[in-house]
């Protein structure tokens, strides 16, 4: 998932380096921010820089261009400073085990205030809330700004199906490094009566069990069940 791509082409002289210098390695410069910095439309196009996304360079030499924390990075720079990231993309930055179909989503989600506040973009997925100054929010290790984890999981119930559910439950109450508890999943989801997929959340919440570690763990539990044997016991 998020396969990075090849860099731009090295600059070939000291010349292609000089606008690129004006900014650190890591760091990621929208147009208007890069003619502030002296930096002309036609470095942004050279090989000095790399297009993240429209509207988004980095330094040629950036370490992660195509990386998804970049690819969020990017674009969140370009809009209203309330976006967060969202959905299947929240939980891969807070480290989740993502099932296999639903790690073929290429896409970076995120959750803005109003329809209409974040320009449509190819690679971007927008959800929307009027209530996002409610959504709980976390800032990731990656230093971006996120719907917590489990606001996540019940944004995911919009695309995953109820096995899906089940494996990313287990993985925010897993045995090493839990996003939470099932005491607090319970307590959120008891909350959000009238929600959409509200029953789908229950459904799954049922079968989420903690203690796991992999989501391969949980595909075998709800297989053997799925075959009538007694449900196997997690880490005796």
């Amino acid at each position: 998932m998020y396969t990075p791509s090849a860099l731009g082409p090295t600059p070939r002289s000291k010349r292609g380096l000089q606008s690129a210098t004006k900014i650190t390695p890591e760091a990621l410069v929208t147009v208007k921010e890069a003619l502030a910095a002296g930096i002309t439309r036609g470095n942004l196009r050279g090989p000095a820089f790399h297009p993240v996304l429209r509207g988004v360079h980095a330094r040629f030499d950036h370490p992660d261009p195509a990386g998804l924390p970049t690819l969020v990075k990017a674009a969140l720079k370009t809009t209203n400073p309330m976006v967060l990231a969202a959905s299947l993309t929240a939980l891969i930055l807070m480290g989740v085990q993502i099932p296999y179909r639903l790690a073929r989503d290429q896409q970076i989600h995120v959750l803005a205030p109003t329809r209409g506040a974040y320009p449509e973009r190819k690679q971007l997925k927008v959800h929307w809330s009027t209530k996002i100054s409610d959504v709980p929010k976390v800032v990731t290790q990656q230093g971006i700004r996120s719907c917590d984890p489990i606001e996540a999981w019940m944004q995911v119930a919009k695309i995953a199906h109820h096995e899906e559910l089940v494996q990313l439950g287990d993985q925010l109450v897993r045995r090493d490094n839990p996003l939470t508890t099932m005491a607090e999943l319970r307590r959120r989801v008891a909350q959000c009566a009238g929600r959409r997929h509200i029953r789908k959340l229950r459904r799954a919440l049922e079968d989420v069990r903690p203690g796991t570690q992999s989501i391969y763990e949980t595909w075998l539990r709800r297989l053997s069940l799925d075959a009538g044997l007694p449900e196997p016991e997690i880490n005796p």
